[in-house]
């Protein structure tokens, strides 16, 4: 099992700033039993470099630490990979997490990590190699969401200040991670009338405040949404791109929160490389 834990803060900066920005992430081994070796992945959601480490639970136990203290002055999203005592993956889906982001905005929530399971086919990994290719192709692991949607768009009228977030899974975890590059969808009212849009990312993870620029429209975003209106969206990249995403609300005077992107459509051609090498 592989969980993706969709983003995290783990500001570096003046006293206070720890109180206003960071993210608690926990990660917990639900077999009765068994051990686990776990190769953590940190991923710049902007530079697309990656820094790792391993942690090794005992059966049952549970970890939570403060991206800060690991990985400070970086936003970005997290892969946690089952392995064995060579770092190669194995099938392993007793892993579960979550996380709590918190950014100096306002915006904060609570997020379980996606858990990208094991699907019981061959996990090809030579011990003796440096890197190995852990393919999403719905036979070694799982499909990899490629069409994602958010429904219940409330208006920015009305004080709502919507932050999506959006990765990218695929490249090279020895090097740089592939970036988001464009992305294009449809964004509904609440009567069914359509827009298309468009957005685009150089960094594997897009993250932007919704409204007239992004996503850009036609009319734009606050003529679809009104006051006391709603909408939804979807998107998707036009080739075959693995994609997980979030949405985090956040209104002074309203309703506040965040929760996964639903994914509508998948897609069996991403992979990832990784290192392969014992854990220390």
């Amino acid at each position: 099992m592989i969980p993706i834990f969709l983003n995290y803060q783990g500001q570096q900066g003046a006293s206070g700033i720890f109180e206003r920005e960071d993210t608690r992430l926990t990660l917990t081994n639900s077999h009765q039993r068994q051990s686990v070796n776990v190769h953590l992945f940190f991923v710049d959601g902007v530079t697309r470099r990656v820094a790792d480490n391993y942690v090794r639970l005992t059966p049952q136990q549970t970890i939570s630490f403060l991206a800060s203290d690991l990985d400070p002055g970086v936003t970005g999203f997290v892969l946690a990979i089952a392995v064995d005592d060579h770092g190669c993956p194995i099938s392993f889906n007793h892993l579960i997490g979550s996380e709590y982001v918190k950014f100096q905005s306002g915006h904060r929530t609570s997020l379980s990590a996606v858990a990208i399971s094991a699907e019981g086919g061959p996990i090809i990994c030579d011990p003796n190699a440096t890197t190995a290719k852990i393919l999403f192709d719905g036979i070694s692991y799982s499909a990899l969401p490629r069409t994602l949607a958010i429904d219940s768009l409330r208006s920015r009228s009305e004080g709502n200040q919507s932050m999506l977030v959006v990765n990218r899974i695929s490249g090279d975890l020895t090097g740089l991670l592939d970036s988001v590059d464009s992305l294009a969808g449809l964004l509904y009212d609440d009567v069914e009338k359509s827009a298309s849009f468009t957005m685009s990312s150089a960094n594997s993870q897009l993250k932007a405040l919704l409204g007239n620029s992004v996503p850009r429209s036609v009319p734009r975003y606050d003529v679809i949404i009104p006051a006391g209106r709603s909408g939804w969206m979807k998107f998707a990249s036009p080739t075959e791109v693995g994609l997980t995403g979030a949405l985090i609300n956040y209104n002074p005077n309203g309703f506040n929160g965040g929760h996964n992107l639903h994914n509508l459509t998948l897609t069996d051609s991403a992979f990832i490389t990784i290192p392969v090498y014992p854990p220390q």
